[in-house]
C-alpha cells in the first residue's frame, strides 16, 4: 500500500492565506501555476506562499506580529515565476 501526502497550501486548492492584513490567493493560468499578493503595484507570480509572504514583508519592512518566520520559510526566500 503506497501512502500519498496531499500539501494542504498547494496551488491547486481555492484556499486564499490572510497574512498581515494582506490576501495571498491561488493562481493557475496560461500553464503558470503560483501565488498572488494583493499588494499594489504588485502583479508578481510566486512559486510557493512562502515566498509570497516574504515578499510581504519585504514590502511592509519588517515580519509583523508574530515575530521572525521560521528557518524554512526564510530558505524559501522570494521566487517569482511570472507576472500577470
Amino acid at each position: 500500500m503506497r501512502v500519498r501526502w496531499k500539501d494542504s497550501a498547494c496551488v491547486t486548492s481555492k484556499k486564499t492565506i490572510k497574512y498581515r492584513k494582506h490576501y495571498i490567493t491561488a493562481y493557475n493560468k496560461d500553464g503558470i501555476a503560483g501565488w498572488i499578493i494583493d499588494l499594489p503595484n504588485d502583479h508578481n507570480i510566486y512559486k510557493s506562499h512562502y515566498c509570497a509572504e516574504n515578499a510581504i514583508d519585504l514590502a511592509l519592512g519588517g515580519y509583523g506580529v508574530k515575530g521572525k518566520p521560521t528557518k524554512k520559510r526564510l530558505k524559501f526566500g522570494i521566487e517569482i515565476v511570472g507576472t500577470y
